[in-house]
């Protein structure tokens, strides 16, 4: 696991870049392969991207609750899941795979791939931010995603999801 507090910005863009084209790389291949064939193929992505994201936090979620404090001090943690949120949020964003965006859904990726995580490079906050990842974008909203997916099949009623 890196170092973040000895890694130059640099390092961290190439290993940030690294997975978040590999995350592009994948969400493609599935999108083709699957995604399209649903009402809610953003949402499924989505879920795709997410449950990634959970995979890649579990291992410094686990040293979070084993030992916080050294988990907060420590600067060591993995760029995987960054990578991987900057990733869906380039991929909704680009304007050749037919994504209908709203205002909000720029707000919201502008705020996300702009701001906040160039943001989280520089913090290197490591196993805290994969933490918070755990919790933002990986379990919580993977499962939000899902039912949106549900609903846009006609599986699930749009007032059990809110519900949840």
């Amino acid at each position: 696991m890196p170092n973040l507090a000895i890694m130059t910005f640099t390092e961290q863009l190439t290993e940030v870049s690294k997975w978040c084209l590999l995350m592009l790389v994948a969400l493609a291949i599935f999108d083709v392969l699957f995604a399209r064939k649903f009402q809610g193929r953003y949402f499924i992505l989505h879920v795709i991207a997410n449950s990634a994201i959970t995979y890649h936090c579990i291992p410094e979620f686990l040293e979070f609750l084993t030992d916080p404090v050294a988990a907060v001090v420590s600067r060591e943690g993995s760029l995987v899941p960054l990578g991987f949120v900057f990733a869906i949020h380039f991929y909704h964003m680009m304007p050749f795979l037919g994504f209908k965006l709203y205002y909000v859904d720029w707000l919201h990726h502008i705020l996300m791939v702009v701001i906040a995580c160039p943001l989280l490079m520089f913090t290197g906050s490591g196993k805290t931010m994969n933490f918070t990842f755990l919790f933002i974008c990986g379990i919580p909203g993977g499962l939000d995603y899902l039912m949106l997916v549900l609903v846009k099949e006609k599986v699930m009623k749009p007032l059990t999801e809110k519900r949840y």
